[in-house]
């Protein structure tokens, strides 16, 4: 989820647990829907996988506390100042995150991007974007990195209930 074009999806699309709850639900029927569903937000191919895979799950894994949370319509977060994950994304941390971290590079903390889950400041990593162009020699096409990160990413999708 390294690609310019994902990183437009994480700074446009400010809750993106409402749309993949949606996207995840899609899936249960036609796993295809789902991944359209993901690539409708904007997100590359390879993007998708990983968060349909991240989604199914923390689907199969936290179904419990997730099902808890859509009934009693908790927030994502409890009262500051400790401001705790639910239940459901609690789990999905446990259970998910650590995949999902190691396989789509790009995350919305690792880019300094905020959601509608408050994490503690040291979680989200302070980004300064104030650097001079790169140049252009030995620069590689854009085409070139988004289909190497596809199959990379498709890969690992396929791969994350398999490996612990």
């Amino acid at each position: 989820c390294s690609t310019t074009q994902d990183l437009a999806v994480y700074l446009t699309e400010p809750d993106l647990l409402l749309a993949s709850k949606e996207c995840v639900k899609r899936s249960i029927l036609n796993q295809d829907e789902g991944k359209t569903c993901f690539q409708d937000l904007g997100f590359t191919d390879a993007c998708a996988a990983i968060w349909l895979a991240n989604g199914e799950n923390t689907g199969q894994r936290c179904a419990l506390p997730c099902a808890a949370a859509e009934i009693q319509d908790y927030n994502n977060n409890g009262p500051a100042p400790e401001c705790a994950l639910n239940g459901c994304l609690e789990c999905d941390e446990k259970y998910s995150g650590p995949k999902f971290k190691r396989y789509a590079g790009r995350t919305r903390r690792r880019s300094g991007i905020l959601s509608t889950i408050a994490r503690p400041c040291e979680d989200v990593v302070f980004i300064d974007h104030d650097y001079a162009c790169p140049s252009e020699a030995g620069a590689e096409s854009s085409s070139e990195v988004a289909e190497e990160e596809s199959e990379v990413a498709t890969a690992a999708a396929t791969s994350f209930f398999e490996s612990p």
